[in-house]
């Protein structure tokens, strides 16, 4: 949570106003302005917060427990609370009458670029509720909003947000679950340990979860790995593949790592997945040789042999080897073939060397 002296700079940083200031100090110092229930179609609870330090009610599993599960684990959310106190909602009804409701939204959130009120609802209410009243809650540029609440923010240098069930990432979820107990647990991997596990990672960047846990299974568990994902010291994309299914999650050493490559990966699909994967790293076989691809331009692809040899050939003609079969690749799973040496000195490298060798990784990546 913020200090007061942190809160002081954000509002200074944002220029909110002095009335959007008062909101904000109220809604810190004051406890929910009720407490909720479930109903028969929706299971409600408390969450506890390690982000905030105490319980977050929900009203309803399927999307408020599921935003809470977001906005704890999301670095952009600073502070959370449940149930604000209530503000006056003021709207034309169908019927063309001027209403004022007294509304308390179900979170208000301080982002590092802005704080505001956040209503959670199914898209199927949403709908059901729009047909009512557009005035209330609309679709526009497929995003719910509502009018009403984001002109009560506006002048508060504030935001009023709507999300709906379908903004909702299953994956995410599933997999921040499974995680809870690691991003809870006090203890780490021990130390030799986690530098043999991210140094296999760093020999070979993109392995999937299946094969990484097979690699280090004689040295490590699996609770060490999971650890070392939960604590940011081997990274996953959390939200592409479920833990359920290993052998879709991809990990690297780092985000940094990971953009790199499943950036480059990205600019050029494969020619033919089943023989070669064109991406920096890969490696294929030409004449019966291992060549390492370096780069894949635009028009260019450079190819690196051994002796350091360096060779570049335009991409079509690159495409007419793999067709023919004169260019296949090494592993037709998609990831680089490991470097066999690199595992061998990886297998008998001392804790000291092995930390060493990720700290020079991680500072060749940044360069990168």
């Amino acid at each position: 949570m913020l200090t007061e002296a942190e809160l002081t700079h954000w509002f200074q940083r944002l220029a909110i106003p002095e009335q959007g200031r008062a909101t904000i100090h109220q809604v810190r110092s004051s406890h929910p302005a009720r407490r909720v229930g479930g109903g028969h179609r929706n299971v409600s609870g408390r969450y506890p917060s390690r982000k905030m330090g105490m319980t977050i009610q929900f009203e309803s599993h399927r999307v408020e427990l599921a935003e809470i599960y977001e906005m704890e684990h999301d670095a952009d959310v600073l502070e959370y609370y449940d149930q604000p106190p209530p503000i006056k909602l003021d709207y034309q009804a169908a019927s063309g009458k001027r209403l004022g409701v007294v509304h308390t939204g179900d979170f208000f959130t301080i982002r590092t670029g802005g704080a505001g009120w956040v209503e959670c609802k199914t898209n199927e209410e949403l709908i059901q509720l729009s047909e009512k009243n557009s005035n209330r809650y609309r679709l526009e540029d497929n995003r719910w909003r509502c009018p009403t609440g984001e002109a009560y923010a506006a002048p508060l240098g504030l935001r009023y947000t709507v999300r709906s069930s379908r903004d909702i990432n299953w994956v995410y979820q599933a997999n921040v679950q499974f995680l809870e107990d690691y991003f809870g647990d006090a203890g780490a991997a021990p130390p030799a340990k986690a530098e043999v596990v991210r140094s296999y990672v760093a020999a070979q960047p993109g392995m999937t979860l299946e094969d990484l846990l097979a690699t280090v299974a004689g040295c490590c568990s699996r609770d060490d790995v999971f650890r070392l994902i939960a604590q940011d010291r081997l990274f996953v994309d959390i939200r592409a593949a479920r833990f359920a299914e290993p052998s879709r999650v991809k990990v690297f050493p780092d985000a940094i790592t990971a953009n790199l490559r499943e950036g480059a990966a990205s600019q050029r699909p494969a020619v033919d997945a089943a023989a070669c994967i064109v991406s920096p790293g890969s490696v294929v076989a030409w004449d019966s040789k291992p060549w390492k691809i370096l780069n894949v331009g635009q028009t260019m692809v450079s190819l690196l042999g051994e002796g350091q040899v360096v060779s570049e050939m335009p991409f079509a003609a690159f495409e007419e080897l793999v067709k023919s079969g004169r260019i296949l690749g090494v592993q037709a799973n998609g990831t680089s073939a490991p470097n066999r040496e690199a595992l061998e000195r990886i297998s008998r490298a001392s804790e000291e060397e092995l930390r060493r060798a990720n700290d020079r990784y991680k500072w060749v990546c940044r360069s990168l």
